[in-house]
């Protein structure tokens, strides 16, 4: 009686306790004594599904032996494929939960955010119900979605861009030299880094480490290889009426997290993705056609698989996608002039090497 309790429980294999480095090397000792060989498991078209224990003909221990030709040889199940594939399903849900909270938070300075945030509805709802895969190819048709409702409902520059824009026609005649010298940095600061987060979101790494530095030339005020075309100084007063030095360091911190991110990318050497075309009434206005970009960023980062493939890898990804979406949003908010939706409380801004005095 003794000995076969003591069978039954070396057959199931150890819990995953939060310690990864010592519940593997627990899990790695349990398959060997038990005739088994650790190692990954591979759906039939390929695709990387888990990690566990493959058991060995004529020595594995729990379950009796398997035959060569019998389909447990090859598809036997395996707890650990159940608790990685379950982890990545909850991590994934929490992650639809946030991108709800942060479309339902933006609906009132962003048009387009009403049908985001019903679209998140739907996506969290989906990803509760069904697995990973399935929850993939429900946010692939969500921004397909996002794209045609985007060229119906936008079909003019003023539509977009009442809130976002806010540009007043005497602000450069009201406005302070320093402020004037200080709008002119910030909006070339905005304007490099935006695209730069934008080459960053289609995986164009080596773009990205080509305008990195220019932009920060920009918070420097140092001279700059390439141009930033002139805006006219934004309304200043009501949600505008922020200190323009923070949201420039609030871009800085962007860019140098953006750089932390780029790194963290070039280990799984993603594929390099493109735009759409632009449609024609939205690149007849340049700030139009800004955000356009940035929305079709923001689907591109949402749409990509998550390459990690253990817990750590996935959430370090999930949460440099996060980081990397608000930057796209500073940046277009900043170089709009909407200064107000930006978050600027930083716990430690770094210094821009130019006072615009």
């Amino acid at each position: 009686m003794l000995e076969t309790a003591h069978a039954q429980s070396s057959c199931t294999p150890p819990s995953f306790s939060g310690d990864e480095s010592s519940w593997r090397a627990a899990y790695i000792n349990w398959c060997k004594s038990n005739g088994g060989n650790p190692g990954n498991f591979y759906s039939s078209s390929g695709d990387y599904t888990g990690w566990g224990c493959h058991p060995i003909e004529g020595q594995w221990k729990c379950g009796g032996a398997a035959s060569a030709t019998s389909p447990n040889s090859t598809t036997s199940t395996n707890p650990l494929v159940t608790i990685v594939q379950t982890y990545q399903t909850a991590i994934e849900t929490a992650r639809a939960r946030d991108a709800a909270m942060r479309d339902a938070a933006t609906a009132s300075n962003n048009h387009f955010a009403a049908s985001a945030s019903q679209n998140a509805e739907v996506t969290e709802d989906a990803a509760q119900a069904d697995d990973l895969a399935h929850y993939n190819a429900e946010k692939a048709t969500e921004s397909q979605a996002d794209q045609d409702a985007f060229a119906r409902e936008h079909d003019s520059a003023a539509a977009f861009l009442n809130q976002n824009a806010a540009l007043s026609s005497t602000g450069s005649n009201n406005a302070s030299p320093a402020q004037q010298k200080a709008w002119k940095q910030l909006h070339c600061l905005a304007y490099v880094s935006r695209i730069a987060f934008v080459d960053l979101a289609l995986n164009d790494i080596t773009d990205y480490h080509d305008l990195a530095p220019e932009a920060s030339k920009a918070f420097d005020g140092a001279a700059m290889d390439v141009s930033c075309p002139a805006a006219p100084l934004p309304d200043l007063s009501g949600k505008n009426n922020v200190d323009m030095g923070k949201v420039s360091a609030k871009l800085k911190s962007d860019l140098d997290q953006a750089t932390q991110i780029a790194q963290h990318m070039e280990k799984y050497k993603p594929q390099q993705t493109t735009l759409p075309p632009v449609p024609p009434d939205v690149a007849s206005d340049p700030q139009l056609a800004a955000a356009w970009k940035v929305q079709q960023a923001i689907n591109a980062i949402n749409d990509a698989p998550n390459p990690g493939k253990t817990p750590a890898e996935f959430s370090q990804i999930v949460n440099d996608r996060d980081q990397l979406r608000q930057s796209l949003t500073d940046s277009n908010n900043a170089a709009s002039g909407n200064f107000g939706s930006i978050q600027v409380n930083l716990t430690s801004a770094p210094s821009s090497g130019s006072d615009p005095q």
